[in-house]
């Protein structure tokens, strides 16, 4: 069925048929002379001639309205960024078609009230921590904070997380009257994953995915800090492998690497949860037990010599190494991080001296 456009001039000759049909059956019905009529339709005319140039203009006004919503529209939906606006009330009332589709958002239901926002997206800080609503930079924006450059962690439909940087701001009417607020938000996945990867690489053994002695010496620090607050103790212990150079000249680097990431692997399943086990260089490891006894010690030391001293099968040879270890207690061998590694190197080598596949404690009372 074909749709009929009124246009300001199909509208004028439409005015102007009604208004001389009416003179007609007037003038029909009437004594006046023709006179009086010509000069009523010249006023009609003039008139008509004002109403068409009247609704000319308003339809053109309407039409530049409609063209420049147009444009505005392909440009939000042409943008890489995504972009959020909601009204003063917080209801979301525009997603653009690039977040959408790279944030896994089908089937939005507009307004999205303001008590939905938590339902509909899981924010969370970089650590992970779920934002309130009132938290949502939107809702910020909206309460006149302005939003720069805010790091986000983004959970989709899929639980999948990705990172992104949110800019904005409320949004003004040019007489000033709040219209609502608008965020516009880059993907920044891939920068934020290679940035942990790095710092991951940074902090960690490549060859077998432990600490590394920065991450190992920065948290024991940290320990010392707070064994020193709460009246704790803890130990260090100093790890080398027996046997492992011969390894090493006799069967090539690749099955000495293999062999110290199986003992990496078996130094983890030896220690507590909350301990930590790093690759000090070589073969040499690093562990922290934390709040711990010297029983304790005693017994997670056994344990590491008997896992360490099982039999490994490497390209085809059975070989077996053994460890010598160093401990040291904090507080009573060492106030830092420096002298408590010192400590349990040097008792480390006195558990070679005496026979290897032992462990010794440091005899260096603070």
């Amino acid at each position: 069925m074909a749709i009929m456009i009124i246009t300001p001039k199909k509208m004028l000759l439409f005015f102007l048929f009604i208004i001389i049909s009416f003179m007609m059956v007037h003038y029909y019905y009437s004594e006046r002379s023709i006179s009086y009529y010509i000069y009523d339709f010249m006023l009609v005319l003039l008139i008509s001639i004002i109403v068409y140039i009247l609704l000319r203009s308003m339809n053109r006004f309407s039409n530049a309205l409609s063209e420049k919503d147009s444009f505005l529209q392909v440009i939000l939906e042409s943008m890489r960024e995504g972009v959020i606006v909601c009204d003063t009330k917080g209801n979301i009332t525009f997603v653009n078609e690039p977040f959408i589709k790279r944030w896994n958002m089908d089937n939005l239901q507009y307004p999205i009230p303001f008590d939905q926002w938590d339902q509909t997206w899981e924010l969370c800080n970089l650590e992970g921590i779920k934002l309130a609503k009132e938290e949502f930079p939107l809702a910020q924006a909206l309460n006149g904070k302005e939003v720069t450059n805010l790091e986000l962690m983004f959970k989709d439909n899929n639980k999948v997380p990705k990172y992104f940087l949110v800019n904005g701001r409320r949004l003004y009417e040019k007489s000033g009257e709040l219209l609502g607020a608008v965020i516009v938000i880059n993907d920044i996945t891939e920068l934020k994953q290679a940035e942990l990867t790095i710092r991951y690489m940074a902090f960690h053994d490549s060859l077998t995915g432990l600490p590394n002695r920065d991450l190992f010496s920065k948290n024991l620090i940290e320990k010392i800090k707070l064994a020193s607050q709460n009246n704790e103790e803890f130990s260090i212990m100093f790890l080398d492998l027996d046997g492992y150079k011969k390894v090493n000249d006799t069967l090539g680097h690749e099955v000495g690497d293999y062999l110290l990431k199986q003992v990496a692997t078996r130094l983890s399943s030896c220690i507590r949860p909350q301990d930590l086990v790093a690759r000090h260089g070589g073969d040499e490891f690093l562990i922290m037990l934390e709040n711990i006894s010297d029983d304790e010690t005693n017994r997670i030391a056994e344990l590491i010599l008997r896992s360490i001293g099982f039999p490994y099968m490497l390209g085809g040879h059975e070989i077996e190494v053994s460890a010598s270890i160093g401990i040291s207690r904090f507080p009573r061998h060492g106030m830092n991080a420096d002298s408590l590694i010192k400590s349990a190197d040097k008792a480390m080598y006195r558990s070679k001296e005496s026979g290897k596949n032992m462990y010794t404690y440091s005899t260096d009372e603070m």
